[in-house]
C-alpha cells in the first residue's frame, strides 16, 4: 500500500507543522504514486488559513495571538522545496526573510518566537531552511551551527528546557543522546 492511501488525504489540519512534517515523510519515501497528494498538501500549507497577518506560517493550535515562529516557518520551507515549489516563491522568501531577521546577532543561535531564549531546536531547523534555499545569508548558517557547537555539552548533547507560564522549569533534558546530534552537526556542517 502507498503511503498516501493510509494517510487521510482529506486530512483537516490544525497547524502548519502538521502538513510539513507529513510532506516531508512522503517525500522520504519516494513513492512516485504520493506526488499527487504531496502536490496538494502543499497547497493547503501556502493556503492564507495557514499563515497570519503577516503571511508566515504560525501554531496552529495558537489561534488567538496568531505569532509567527522560526519552528512553523522552517518547517514549512523545508516541506514547500521537498515538494518541488520554487524557491522563488513570495511566500518562501517571506519566511526565509522572517528566519533571517530572528537570528541573533550576537550569539548567532535562534529563539522559537520573538524574546524568547535561544532554542537548540530552533536553531537547527533554521539552519535546515536557510541550507535549503539558494538566497540565504551563508554567514547566518555558519554562526548558527557555531552556536550549536558552543552549546554542545561535552557528551555530545544538549540540555532543553521547558517552561509553564510562571516561567519555571517543568521539564528538562539534561542529556540528549550525543550519537544523534554529531550526526545532526555532521550534516549540517557538511551541507551548509
Amino acid at each position: 500500500r502507498m503511503a498516501a492511501d493510509v494517510m487521510m488525504t482529506k486530512h483537516e489540519f490544525k497547524s502548519s507543522w502538521e502538513i510539513a512534517v507529513h510532506i516531508m515523510s512522503l517525500v522520504n519515501l519516494g513513492n512516485e504514486k504520493d506526488i499527487q497528494i504531496i502536490k496538494e498538501w502543499a497547497s493547503q500549507l501556502k493556503d492564507v488559513r495557514m499563515r497570519n497577518h503577516e503571511g508566515l506560517w504560525f501554531d496552529g493550535y495558537d489561534q488567538e495571538s496568531k505569532t509567527s515562529n522560526v519552528y512553523d516557518t522552517s518547517f514549512a520551507i523545508v516541506a514547500l522545496l521537498k515538494a518541488g515549489e520554487d524557491s522563488n516563491l513570495e511566500i518562501i522568501k517571506k519566511g526565509i526573510d522572517f528566519i533571517q531577521r530572528m537570528n541573533d546577532l550576537t550569539y548567532g543561535g535562534w529563539p522559537a518566537k520573538k524574546y524568547e531564549e535561544m532554542d537548540v531546536g530552533a536553531t537547527s531547523w533554521a539552519i535546515i531552511a536557510l541550507a535549503k534555499d539558494s538566497y540565504s545569508n551563508p554567514s547566518k548558517i555558519h554562526r548558527g551551527i557555531d552556536w550549536l557547537k558552543f552549546n554542545q555539552h561535552h557528551d555530545g548533547g544538549w540540555g532543553q528546557h521547558y517552561y509553564d507560564v510562571n516561567n519555571e522549569a517543568v521539564f528538562s533534558w539534561d542529556k540528549i543522546p550525543g550519537k544523534d546530534n554529531e550526526r545532526l552537526i555532521e550534516f549540517l556542517t557538511k551541507n551548509c
